[in-house]
């Protein structure tokens, strides 16, 4: 049975590392900042960052938010598996 996932208010150091040295591989208009994590262990561990994404090409655009999911493996390099951002068009 799997482990369920640990939600963490606060994007720690090593959480924010291993974050942005998984994302430097992704090209993206975007760049994004985490704000809060989430964590499951499993072979290897999977991680949920809620982030706010910004338009590289246009600041003044306004952010997003953004989901996107990455896997550490037990031996490796971390890399993202998903990617969602979220438009304000869905609160509304």
């Amino acid at each position: 049975m799997p482990k369920s996932w640990v939600y963490e208010p606060i994007t720690s150091h090593y959480d924010a590392l291993l974050f942005y040295n998984a994302m430097k591989r992704h090209y993206d208009p975007f760049y994004y900042i985490p704000i809060s994590v989430a964590k499951r262990e499993e072979i290897g561990t999977k991680y949920r960052f809620l982030c706010i994404a910004r338009d590289r090409s246009n600041p003044e655009q306004a952010s997003l938010f953004a989901k996107i999911e990455l896997y550490k493996p037990p031996v490796g390099i971390p890399y993202a598996t998903s990617l969602y951002r979220i438009s304000p068009e869905v609160w509304s």
